[in-house]
């Protein structure tokens, strides 16, 4: 609740009996300024009342006395509507912004609990590929979301670092790899490594006996075989370094790093689980399965396979086992494609049918495809080498625009990667989209190079002020009564709503109402900046647009910081 509503609930609370979360809840936007900025409607009082709700409304907004933030209250129909004092809301959000910082935005719910997000989760001993792209970038700023709502959030990078692929990695490298696979630089390695790999894949359709040679060294593997658990280890300690290279580019943190071999210990208790519980039974040609009919689902859970050997929801059970153990979390989120949609919904109704409750706290949060992006050569695409070009076209559209400018790699780092990201995070997860160079690194438009450039806009106008001022502080003191054109009136709205846009990023798993936020503002302020100038002559004016450009880098540059893009000062 912003201030405005805060104010209103409470009042409407005394009078009613109502909470003022409840009241709240009931707030609409009216369909026009000139019936107000908070309409509350008045059917729910009615059926409680048994009065009609234009009754309730009119005696209402007579009880009702403005003051504070409220300038005018008044009844139409069954609504009571109310009128902002503009230029008491203007000071307040400033000053609120002002007096928080960094913080601005940041609510307290979750204070106490614990959210697990599992997201990227790549493959070892293959390059990081555009297939994890989308996982990565939607739970890591989901990551950041729920902290600035005040919860501790543990980032689970869950590796593909098991199963019978490292059989066919060992065969390949004993074949036609040797000790010169791991000769080099990380990305040579691993390029190695992934030759090895389609090799392997090539050669088996070919020859057969690859299959039962590959499931030979896994069975070892399994079995703990010295010199399988070394080769294992090196392609794991390879692949990590060069995926760890990759994170800290795109700035991206775990605080666990358990993959599939971290529960191997852990999936005879899983199964046991399982089996204690009373829902485990046979399936076709011997498996173990869970029949989940009664959960609407018609595809049954299958915990073992007819040769014993576990699958990836008994993985997934004994995960979800062990971070229930370790964190009695509030949410346990995976970020994971649409098409794993029939796998989640196995998971959390086996584990409701278990008897855990907690089972209801666990979510999907799909998300569709990448389209249009293309390498070179071949068709796999390598994340390292989207991001390579990317910052090569920002590096190149920077020499044009501004060849003097300092540190040109490292803007062009900056805005080359933050493109990337924003084209992914600008649009609803769950939405395929079609991935297009000259719209992601265009100036105009939905993009992360037009973000960056409203707030180098914004730090651009505060350097004028402190050059003209010589270095003076920003006022405390301004008159807010000044900021009354429309496109002061529409930044200042837009600022008060970013602690709710994030509240609703976190309840709706949704990275994207964070992103088309900050495109509104942006927008809004590149209006404003072409209508208006911010430091003139007039010193008061000068005062209360100044504290308006500061509050919107603030609140540009915490939003860049929950969707995971770099703020620049000059570009």
């Amino acid at each position: 609740m912003d201030a405005l509503a805060s104010e209103i609930a409470a009042q409407i609370s005394k009078l009613t009996g109502l909470q003022p979360a409840e009241v709240a809840a009931l707030f609409r936007t009216p369909p026009s300024p000139d019936l107000g900025d908070v309409s509350f409607p008045c059917f729910m009082l009615s059926k409680k009342q048994k009065r009609k709700p234009d009754e309730i409304a009119k005696n209402l907004a007579a009880a009702l006395k403005p003051g504070g933030l409220v300038a005018k209250i008044a009844a139409a129909g069954p609504y009571v509507n109310f009128f902002r004092d503009r230029a008491a809301f203007a000071k307040s959000v400033l000053d609120e912004v002002k007096s928080r910082g960094e913080k601005y935005g940041a609510g307290d719910s979750g204070r106490g609990k614990n959210v697990v997000i599992d997201y990227s989760s790549p493959n070892i001993a293959k390059p990081f590929h555009v297939g994890h792209l989308r996982s990565t970038i939607i739970g890591a700023a989901l990551k950041r979301i729920f902290q600035s709502q005040g919860f501790r959030v543990v980032g689970v990078n869950h590796l593909g670092d098991w199963g019978t692929q490292f059989g066919a990695m060992i065969s390949a490298y004993k074949r036609w790899g040797g000790a010169e696979t791991f000769a080099g630089s990380e990305d040579e390695i691993i390029a190695r490594c992934f030759e090895l790999y389609v090799r392997f894949h090539a050669e088996e359709e070919q020859n057969p006996a690859l299959t039962a040679e590959k499931q030979e060294f896994f069975r070892r593997l399994e079995d703990g075989d010295a010199e399988m658990r070394e080769l294992w280890k090196k392609f794991r300690d390879v692949s990590l370094a060069e995926f760890r290279r990759i994170y800290r580019r795109l700035g991206v943190t775990f605080e666990s790093w358990d993959g599939e071999a971290a529960y191997n210990d852990k999936l005879d208790a899983a199964v046991a689980e399982v089996e204690k519980s009373g829902v485990l039974s046979d399936g076709e040609r011997g498996a173990k399965i869970v029949d989940l009919k009664d959960a609407a689902i018609d595809v049954p859970a299958m915990v073992l396979k007819a040769d014993g050997a576990t699958t990836y929801l008994t993985r997934d059970v004994a995960a979800a086992l062990d971070r229930w153990q370790k964190y009695q979390f509030a949410k346990n989120i995976y970020v994971v494609g649409a098409p794993q949609a029939l796998h989640f919904a196995q998971l959390f109704a086996t584990l409701k049918k278990m008897g855990r409750n907690w089972a209801d706290s666990c979510v999907h949060v799909p998300f569709g495809h990448v389209l249009g992006m293309k390498t070179r050569a071949g068709n796999i695409v390598f994340l390292d080498e989207i991001l390579e070009e990317s910052v090569a076209k920002a590096r190149k559209i920077i020499t044009e625009k501004n060849p003097d400018l300092e540190n040109r790699d490292a803007v062009a780092e900056a805005v080359g990667v933050g493109a990337i990201v924003v084209a992914d995070l600008s649009r609803h997860r769950i939405k395929d989209y079609t991935f297009r160079w000259d719209e992601v690194l265009s100036f105009d438009g939905e993009t992360g190079p037009y973000l960056q450039y409203a707030l180098v806009r914004a730090h651009g106008i505060l350097r004028t002020f402190a050059e003209r001022r010589s270095g003076a502080p920003l006022p405390d003191k301004f008159d807010a009564v000044l900021l009354s054109t429309p496109e002061e009136c529409d930044i200042i709205d837009l600022i008060a709503e970013y602690p709710e846009t994030l509240r609703r990023a976190a309840d709706e798993y949704e990275p994207a109402l964070v992103t088309q936020y900050l495109f509104r503002l942006a927008g809004a302020f590149h209006n404003f900046h072409v209508l208006h100038r911010v430091v003139s002559d007039d010193a008061a004016l000068t005062a209360a647009r100044i504290r308006l450009a500061d509050a919107v880098r603030q609140t540009l540059t915490n939003g860049f910081g929950m969707i995971g893009l770099a703020p620049l000062e000059r570009m």
